[in-house]
């Protein structure tokens, strides 16, 4: 059996929850790029079904997504499956309600037409963040 040395090792395992599957690819290839493990869930449903299998790092989630879970909704849920991870949220501004960002903590709300790469970075420092208050 194969087993991968620290270097070779992921920094962390990220799940991205989005509608937009263009987003969520070029989010996912960056991630990569930069070292990450990044899986991608196209709407709560998958999400949830990914965070009772696996254990992530950081989760970021679209507040809007198709099907009968938003990303807000899925906040308890992940505090519950994912309590280790960080959470941001792809939200206009004003678009969490304050009992939501009240709740989590690590939290980051970054707008939804900030580019993937501007994504990535804000991914980096939360958890290099978490990493420290943790």
């Amino acid at each position: 059996m194969l087993k991968l040395s620290d270097a070779e090792a992921p920094k962390a395992h990220i799940l991205i929850i989005g509608g937009e599957p263009a987003l969520c690819a070029t989010l996912q290839s960056i991630l990569r790029a930069r070292g990450y493990a990044a899986s991608a869930a196209m709407n709560g449903t998958e999400a949830m079904a990914l965070m009772l299998r696996e254990e992530f790092e950081l989760l970021i989630m679209s507040a809007q997504l198709p099907g009968s879970l938003s990303g807000l909704d899925l906040i308890p849920y992940a505090q519950i499956d994912q309590p280790q991870a960080a959470i941001i949220i792809l939200a206009e501004d004003g678009a969490v309600p304050p009992h939501a960002s009240e709740a989590m903590h690590p939290f980051a709300v970054v707008e939804p037409w900030a580019s993937p790469a501007a994504i990535a970075d804000v991914a980096a420092a939360a958890l290099t963040q978490h990493a420290q208050v943790g």
